[in-house]
């Protein structure tokens, strides 16, 4: 497969000093002895009716190009450690790298719209020499985070000028990515079916995606309190609330967020009110038209991945054409470095190469 050797290229030092820097969190590294500390400062984006704070990580001496890193699904948002850890580690590596805060990826809820706030990073990058020397940026998104970053890489207005779209443990169809998230199957086209055990967190983030298309209060309470509760603890008790479920979409929510049978799922999807069908295929990405994708997809998923599985990455690529680059990798979990053997390595090594190649052209 292309996917797994053709991509792989002779690493540039800087990339070994990033992986590094990267698997050592906030720990020493040689990166870390090498550079100093980026400045990270907040600052407030009004850009085409949005407003919104971002924060600015600037490193030592000229910056070799700029970066919209979009933050994950988690209640820190911008300052969660690993996301703090992450920027500072492109930073080390010479870009400056602003960082949006999403306040609703805060409360665990994707919104297609979230691309507009993105757009609005990226034309501040864009629009600051200082920070991106003769407009050469890109976006880097993880997990959920890829939908918008896709999305704002095809927005007209700033098209043509992101060079690349970095994105680990991505998705492609917002079904599929149910499906896995409830069942633990997933295959690739008409590929045998495949099984992992799942990480509950995706189907609980998906199911709050959605809370605001339950119209009774008091369901829509009961639903965000379970869960609350399954996110805590993927075991917690929750057939008290289970009970407050009087509003048919609530019930059909929850019946498809439960569900284990791949037999089922799309029948439960059918039964969902259309404003959750809506806001699901809002956030889809297999149906979008990609001919008009000027960047260039730097896409890395762990084979392991238990929250988003590997196909949906390899779907992606295999539908947007042969300019862009896919590394599938062993002791990678979702967006979390493992113990990966040397081809893997080499082929996450191969990735960051990539990726600041992007910025030399």
């Amino acid at each position: 497969m292309r996917g797994l050797y053709g991509h792989l290229q002779i690493p540039s030092k800087q990339a070994f000093l990033f992986m590094q820097d990267f698997a050592a969190g906030a720990g020493p590294s040689k990166l870390k002895a090498r550079t100093g500390e980026p400045r990270r400062e907040t600052t407030t984006v009004h850009r085409n009716g949005r407003t919104l704070d971002v924060d600015v990580y600037t490193p030592e001496g000229t910056p070799r190009g700029g970066l919209v890193l979009i933050p994950g699904v988690a209640p820190q948002g911008k300052d969660d450690p690993r996301m703090v850890a992450l920027a500072g580690t492109f930073a080390r590596s010479g870009l400056s790298v602003v960082v949006p805060d999403l306040v609703t990826l805060r409360q665990l809820v994707v919104l297609p719209e979230h691309y507009r706030d993105v757009v609005a990073a990226f034309q501040y990058l864009h629009g600051r020499e200082d920070l991106c020397p003769g407009g050469r940026a890109g976006i880097a998104g993880l997990s959920f985070a890829m939908g918008p970053g896709l999305l704002a890489a095809l927005d007209p207005t700033i098209r043509d000028h992101v060079r690349f779209l970095f994105c680990v443990g991505g998705y492609h169809g917002i079904l599929a990515t149910m499906g896995f998230a409830t069942t633990g199957t997933f295959r690739t086209g008409s590929e045998p079916w495949q099984r992992l055990e799942p990480d509950t967190y995706a189907r609980w983030v998906l199911c709050s995606c959605l809370l605001d298309h339950v119209p009774h209060e008091p369901s829509r309470r009961a639903m965000r309190t379970i869960v609350d509760r399954r996110i805590a603890d993927g075991r917690a008790v929750i057939e008290d609330l289970v009970a407050e479920l009087t509003d048919p979409g609530a019930v059909a929510l929850y019946e498809l967020v439960t569900n284990d049978d791949r037999e089922q799922v799309l029948a439960l999807y059918q039964r969902l009110s259309q404003p959750m069908r809506d806001a699901l295929q809002a956030m889809d990405l297999s149906g979008r038209d990609l001919s008009g994708l000027k960047a260039r997809l730097i896409l890395i998923h762990g084979y392991e991945d238990i929250l988003i599985p590997y196909t949906e990455s390899l779907d992606l690529y295999r539908r947007a054409g042969g300019r862009h680059r896919l590394y599938l990798i062993h002791g990678l979990g979702h967006v979390t470095l493992k113990k990966p053997g040397p081809l893997d390595a080499w082929a996450l090594l191969s990735s960051v190469t990539a990726m600041l190649r992007e910025l030399e052209r």
